[in-house]
């Protein structure tokens, strides 16, 4: 394992020996030869604007320098404390879903040498569009919907303002911080009809579970992995789905939430696709005056 935070499988070792050891016991087919009968799949981008507020902090961070090295980074901290390019792009992302990061010394000095900061999230002032976007699809559909966020604040937010808007009973979550007990418990709710929003994070909740009760499929943001992508897009999108599935985007247009739709087009890793673009230097021209 190694890359961002050592959790891409860079090489592999012994593959001739394990396809020599599992081959004869397995049997392979197609997806769409056993689902051939499900219906299509429909994909769209909603674009929403920067409010003031995030325009001004997303520019902050987008115009502090990129050090080629750690080391560089170490010895040039800038007051945004990113360190690579890849967090600055997680940043960057994190400020387009309405909420920024503040940066300070780990109180506990047991832990300052593998963890020398802490990191708190706080709400960006002002309307947040995204969330907007989602009530208006909420009214206009009317049906089950699915909505999946990469970070926890962004989960916190859309369930509130779908609790706010449509009832504490109409929605549920299922991520990291909820049990496997809560989970299953939740997953039924929105299965049975009973709740009609299952809010959750595409890594923890987009693999192993049926959720084909839902015709409507959001994205408020997007993890780095592209497995994660596809396997939340095949929890709707299975045997016992009657319905077309409709996956909607949610962009804030020039930010970096276009990079992660123009990667997910490709069928590439986001961090990947991220890697080059900022080695042929497309990032800045990407995103442009509001990038």
């Amino acid at each position: 394992m190694g890359g961002f935070k050592e959790k891409q499988i860079v090489a592999l070792k012994h593959l001739d020996d394990l396809i020599a050891r599992i081959g004869p016991h397995i049997f392979q087919v197609k997806k769409d030869d056993v689902l051939s009968e499900l219906p299509p799949k429909h994909f769209e981008i909603r674009y929403v604007d920067f409010t003031p507020e995030q325009r001004q902090k997303y520019k902050l961070i987008h115009d502090s320098k990129i050090a080629p090295t750690q080391e560089a980074w170490q010895k040039v901290a800038s007051s945004d404390g990113i360190q690579n390019a890849l967090e600055k792009i997680l940043r960057l992302q994190q400020i387009a879903g309405g909420f920024s990061v503040r940066k300070e010394p780990n109180p506990d000095p047991t832990k300052v040498k593998k963890k020398p900061f802490v990191y708190f999230p706080e709400k960006i002032p002002g309307v947040n569009k995204k969330i907007e976007e989602i009530i208006d699809i909420a009214h206009e559909s009317g049906g089950a919907t699915v909505i999946w966020c990469a970070f926890t604040p962004e989960i916190e937010a859309v369930k509130q303002a779908l609790a706010d808007e449509f009832g504490p009973a109409s929605v549920v979550e299922i991520s990291g911080r909820v049990s496997e007990n809560d989970r299953a418990e939740n997953i039924e709710r929105f299965q049975s009809g009973s709740a009609r929003f299952l809010v959750g994070n595409a890594a923890t909740g987009g693999m192993g579970i049926d959720l084909q009760t839902a015709s409507i499929v959001i994205y408020y943001s997007n993890t780095y992995r592209l497995e994660d992508r596809l396997q939340s897009e095949d929890r709707a999108h299975r045997m016992g789905q009657k319905n077309s599935v409709l996956y909607i985007d949610l962009v804030v247009k020039g930010s970096v939430d276009e990079l992660v739709s123009a990667a997910l087009h490709e069928k590439k890793s986001i961090s990947d696709y991220i890697c080059g673009a900022i080695s042929d230097l497309n990032l800045t021209e990407r995103g442009g005056e509001n990038g």
